[in-house]
Order: structure tokens, then C-alpha cells, then sequence
């Protein structure tokens, strides 16, 4: 079985671990690598750079062409619509979901840096959250792998850095530096932050992974919601779902970029309703006037 994965260090973790999971049922593997459009533009912002699929269009052009057997993503990466002939076969446990604020002088008070320091990131959704619960004055784009962030840390050209704690957990990073875990509930992760899913041609594998269990439930409440709100890769949101003793908790935000006007919809309701989830969900968002964010944001996607 061959498995398409993009050529980052992560990206080839996230790989290992699908591996490793069907290597333990008896089935063969090798690994090919597709560079996608994100990969070959290190430079530009990827809110900037915008359109479908900047991370996953290469690798569905191989799967529909029968070139992989499986695709393999992050999941926060995918869009709304995927390649036609194709699905989403499955997702792996979910990792580590919040997002972590690495300090790049562990002396420093991390709480002045949030306000006052030079914080690096590439995503609109930090961005927002930084400047509505801290007023974060001093934020800067970056773009670049983790190894390559990392060293312009390290180089003092930051402050402080942002990242999704699952990333760094997967690439087993043991920096000596400051960890700062910002609250899911309040700082929300992005739709599906967390889990590494499997693409496939439809009608093939569809029985190599579960979908009756809380990780698969929860992964498809936050893609609903996020679909039945026509996100896309440039609107700030924040959209989290778990399971605790047999009920479902939902956290999510739309915000506007400057982080000023926002809607928060907080939910809870009992697992055995779980496919009628993203529809309550989001009437709440609509009855809380979400489609005016949608369109502030809209608005400032124009400018």
C-alpha cells in the first residue's frame, strides 16, 4: 500500500504513525513524498496565498490518478470540499489539541512578552485571540517549517514563538525553553487541530479504521460545523469538541482578524446525539448574528 505524504519532518512523522498503525495489522507500506503548492512557496502568507487545498491539492491529483493508495494529512489542512472520488477514510487518536506560546529567553516573564514582546505566526486565528485576550501589540508573519522557526528563535529574532502543541510533540522537540499552554477553551484550536487523517479513492479501505469511536465523532462534529459555516483558510475560528463521561462539550469562536467583534458559541449534549450536533451548533452560531463577523471578515479579506 502505498501512502502519499508531503516531504516535511512532520509531515513524515505524522506519516510514520499511520504506518505503524496498519504495519500492525499485517499490511505492507512504502512511502512516496508530493511536494505541494505551500511547500514550494515558503515565502508567502498562507492566507495569502489562499485557494483550495494549498497543503493537500498534490497529493488528491496523485490519489485520483491512482499514483497513492493513501493520502495522509493534517487535518486542519484540509478544505471544505475534497478531490470528487474520493474520502475521508479515517483519523488516527487525536494529539496534544491546544496551542503553546515557546519563549525563546526563559528568563523572560511570559505574561509582558504576550503584551509587549515580538510574537511570531503565520495563522489569522492566533493572531485574533492574541489581540482580544492579551492586546498583543507587536505581532509578526512567519512562515517555515519548525526547524526553520525554531532557529530564528533561538537567533533572538522573535520573542516568542506559537505553535500547536501536537506538532511539536510529534517531532519530539526537547528544546530547554519555556512552555506557555494556552486554555482550549477560551484560545480555541483550529477546526481539527490534532488529528492526522487518511485520504483514500472512494469504495477502498473503507474497513481499515473505525468510525464508532469519540476521535472519529468529534473530528466530523468540527468539520460539519466548519463546512456548514463555509469556512475557509482566511477566516479566524476556533472550533473545538470533546468527550468527557459520555457527553459532548463544543467551544468555538469566529472572530474578526483585529480581534474586536466575535461570536462564541459554547454547547454541550450527550454522545448518542452526536450526528445532530453540528446542525444545533450551528443554529446557536446563526441566532448569535455570526453571519455579520462573516461578513466584517469578509470585508477585510476585500481590502
Amino acid at each position: 500500500m502505498i501512502l502519499g505524504t508531503r516531504g516535511s519532518k512532520l509531515a513524515l512523522a505524522q506519516t510514520k504513525k499511520v504506518e505503524d498503525f496498519l504495519n500492525s495489522r499485517g499490511i505492507e507500506t512504502s512511502v512516496r513524498i508530493i511536494h505541494s503548492r505551500g511547500d514550494l512557496d515558503g515565502e508567502s502568507l498562507l492566507y495569502e496565498i489562499g485557494g483550495k487545498g494549498v497543503f493537500t491539492g498534490a497529493l488528491e491529483d496523485a490519489l485520483v490518478r491512482g499514483e497513492i493508495d493513501l493520502a495522509i494529512h493534517s487535518a486542519k489542512d484540509i478544505p471544505r470540499g475534497i478531490a470528487q472520488g474520493t474520502e475521508i477514510i479515517g483519523v488516527l487518536p487525536r494529539g496534544k489539541v491546544e496551542d503553546v506560546l515557546i519563549v525563546g529567553d526563559i528568563e523572560s516573564e511570559v505574561m509582558r512578552i504576550l503584551e509587549k514582546g515580538k510574537i511570531g505566526t503565520g495563522s489569522l486565528r492566533r493572531r485574533a485571540f492574541l489581540k482580544r485576550f492579551y492586546n498583543s501589540r507587536n505581532i509578526v508573519d512567519i512562515r517555515g517549517n519548525v526547524d526553520t522557526r525554531l532557529s530564528k528563535l533561538k537567533k533572538g529574532y522573535f520573542d516568542a514563538l506559537i505553535f500547536a502543541a501536537a506538532a511539536l510533540e510529534r517531532l519530539g522537540q526537547t528544546w530547554k525553553v519555556r512552555w506557555f499552554s494556552f486554555d482550549p477553551a477560551s484560545f480555541i484550536p483550529s477546526p481539527n487541530q490534532g488529528f492526522i487523517v487518511v485520504q483514500a479513492r472512494k469504495g477502498r479501505f473503507n474497513s481499515l479504521f473505525s468510525h464508532d469511536n469519540n476521535d472519529w465523532k468529534t473530528f466530523w462534529i468540527e468539520r460539519r460545523v466548519a463546512n456548514l459555516l463555509e469556512l475557509d483558510c482566511r477566516t479566524p475560528v476556533g472550533l473545538y469538541c470533546f468527550e468527557k463521561k459520555g457527553k459532548l462539550y463544543f467551544y468555538g469562536s469566529v472572530i474578526t482578524p483585529d480581534g474586536k467583534n466575535y461570536v462564541d458559541v459554547r454547547l454541550s449534549e450527550s454522545i448518542e446525539k452526536w450526528e445532530d450536533f453540528p446542525e444545533r451548533i450551528y443554529e446557536e452560531f446563526l441566532k448569535k448574528g455570526v453571519e455579520n463577523i462573516l461578513e466584517m471578515i469578509k470585508k477585510w479579506q476585500e481590502r
